[in-house]
């Protein structure tokens, strides 16, 4: 009997250590919750700016920048695709066709007109941050036209000096994330390229920007946030920040001699 009431002793205090500790648990749980999703909040709405702004004829874009454009193909299973899909040079130097082909990957070098955009994103918390997805739109005042842009590249402060790059800037392929370090105040610099307006976003005023015209602009670059939580159903949620710069005559003849433009 007295082993009995030990044994039973020893089960409810057992029971009531594991309880306290999954109680312990459950709380910390929506604390760190409770944290992270408060300090997200709070990096979605800092202080972000747009610093400066400098536009590349397409000779400016040849001589400084790299760009390069994939296309790719693929068959449906037991096909190939057509013949006239990609052709190579034969020795009379004549274009043939080549057959068989179940896939291919195209890479050609692109010179469009491009932007390169300077912002800064302040992280003021003590875990990182993450842009996933980034795009820029020029906007005309006088006229209403509207211009959106594709990152292309990504500039890293401690590269080497390129003619006519901006100093100490080295240039990488973007990849579509922008990792924002913790208790940081960092400054960011993407180069854009002409993309087409997608509906139900674009209108009669939407153009594909090739060259640069004077008066003023509303430059805005909208910064998608990278989710916490991914099982949270809702909206990604995005900032944008936005500059209006002026344009003058000068400034236009300097593009038309391929020199970067910096507003």
């Amino acid at each position: 009997m007295f082993i009995s009431l030990i044994a039973a002793d020893i089960y409810l205090a057992f029971r009531d250590s594991i309880s306290l500790i999954a109680s312990g648990v459950v709380i910390a749980g929506g604390v760190a919750a409770i944290y992270v999703y408060w300090s997200w909040t709070r990096f979605a709405r800092g202080e972000w700016t747009i610093r400066n702004i400098s536009f590349y004829s397409p000779e400016a874009v040849k001589r400084i920048f790299h760009i390069e454009r994939r296309t790719w193909q693929k068959a449906a299973p037991g096909e190939t695709l057509p013949i006239d899909t990609l052709k190579v040079m034969g020795e009379d130097k004549q274009w043939i066709p080549v057959k068989g082909l179940t896939n291919m990957t195209l890479t050609v070098n692109i010179s469009p007109a491009a932007v390169l955009v300077n912002f800064v994103i302040v992280n003021p918390n003590i875990i990182p941050a993450a842009v996933k997805e980034v795009k820029l739109t020029l906007r005309r005042l006088s006229d209403g036209s509207t211009y959106q842009f594709a990152p292309s590249h990504y500039g890293r402060k401690e590269g080497v000096d390129l003619p006519g790059a901006p100093a100490r800037v080295q240039l990488e392929d973007y990849w579509g994330s922008i990792l924002i370090p913790p208790a940081s105040c960092r400054a960011h610099r993407l180069v854009f390229i002409p993309a087409p307006l997608r509906p139900p976003f674009a209108s009669d005023s939407d153009q594909i920007f090739t060259e640069l015209v004077a008066g003023k602009y509303d430059c805005t670059v909208e910064l998608t946030l990278e989710r916490l939580f991914t099982l949270l159903r809702r909206k990604d949620k995005s900032r944008h920040i936005t500059r209006t710069i002026d344009l003058n005559e000068l400034a236009v003849e300097e593009w038309k001699q391929n020199n970067p433009v910096v507003a």
